[in-house]
C-alpha cells in the first residue's frame, strides 16, 4: 500500500467519523464491557497490533495491547538513513534483518459520554524485545589486498518504556468503534547484546573487525549506546542507554 493510498484511506476514515460525531445516535444503546482492536495503520509497515480492551468502572477501561512484526529489513529505512549521515553506517543498516514483539499494558481515562467515547489519556508501560540477523562486513588486508569478510551477529534487544498516549474513539455503529492514537510518547531504556562466531585468530583480520565496531560505536546512531569486543572465536555487540518511541495509529474496534 503507498502513502498517497494510505493518506487517502485515512482522510475518509476521519470523515466518516467526524460526521458520525456530530449526529445523535441512531443505534440502540449497548452495554459491552469488552472490545478488541486492530491497527490498521500498522499493517502496511508489515506489523501486525491488536488490543484486548475491558471498562472497569463508568469512563475507566484497562487495557493490553500485543505487536508483532515479522522479521525482516528495517521499516522506514530511508527515514532512517536520513538521520545518520555515515555512508558506512547506513550501509550496514542496510543489511540488518530485526522482527519484534512488544506487549503494551494501559488504563484509559475517557472524557466522552461513557466509557469507549471520546476524547481520552491513557498512561502505558511497553516491553519490547527486537530480534536482530545482522550479517556484519568489514575489510582488511591480507598479502598487501584488500578483503572482504562477514561475520553473522545475532541476538536480542530488550527495551523497556513508560508513557503517555492521547486519543479519541467514536461510536460508529451498535459494535463498531473507530480509535485514534493521535500522539503516544515514551521513554525507557534499551539493553542486549548481540554476538557472532568465526576464526578470528588472523591478529589482521581481528583488529580490522575491532576498528569496524568501533566505528559503529562512534557512529550517530540515536539514543543508543554500542560496546563491541572481539576474541579468537567471534564477536560481541552490546546496545544500552536511554530510548524513546512514539504510538499512533487508527485502529478498528469490536465491542461485546
Amino acid at each position: 500500500m503507498n502513502k498517497k493510498l494510505l493518506l487517502t484511506i485515512i482522510a475518509a476514515l476521519t470523515m466518516t467519523f467526524a460526521k458520525a460525531g456530530s449526529k445523535q445516535d441512531s443505534v440502540s444503546a449497548f452495554r459491552g464491557k469488552n472490545m478488541v482492536k486492530l491497527n490498521l495503520t500498522a499493517l502496511p509497515l508489515n506489523t501486525y497490533s491488536g488490543i484486548y480492551e475491558r471498562a472497569i468502572g463508568k469512563k475507566i477501561a484497562v487495557g493490553i495491547g500485543y505487536r508483532h512484526m515479522p522479521k525482516g529489513k528495517l521499516p522506514m529505512l530511508s527515514r532512517i538513513e536520513s538521520l545518520i549521515d555515515d555512508e558506512e553506517t547506513n550501509a550496514h543498516l542496510r543489511n540488518l534483518k530485526m522482527g519484534s514483539y512488544s506487549i503494551t499494558p494501559e488504563i484509559k481515562f475517557y472524557f466522552g459520554k461513557d466509557v469507549f467515547r471520546g476524547f481520552y489519556i491513557a498512561p502505558f508501560g511497553r516491553y519490547s524485545v527486537y530480534s536482530l540477523d545482522w550479517p556484519y562486513e568489514y575489510e582488511y588486508e591480507e598479502n598487501g589486498a584488500t578483503k572482504k569478510e562477514n561475520i553473522l551477529l545475532k541476538g536480542d534487544v530488550k527495551t523497556m518504556t513508560g508513557g503517555l498516549l492521547f486519543g479519541a474513539q467514536w461510536k460508529l455503529s451498535k459494535r463498531i468503534y473507530l480509535d485514534w492514537f493521535i500522539i503516544g510518547p515514551n521513554a525507557g531504556s534499551v539493553d542486549g547484546t548481540i554476538t557472532g562466531t568465526g576464526d578470528l585468530s588472523d591478529p589482521d583480520k581481528r583488529q580490522a573487525l575491532d576498528d569496524a565496531i568501533q566505528d559503529l560505536a562512534d557512529s550517530d546512531i540515536p539514543f543508543v549506546k554500542i560496546e563491541g569486543e572481539t576474541s579468537s572465536t567471534g564477536a560481541k555487540i552490546k546496545f544500552s542507554g536511554p530510548w524513546a518511541g512514539l504510538r499512533g495509529g487508527i485502529n478498528l474496534g469490536f465491542r461485546f
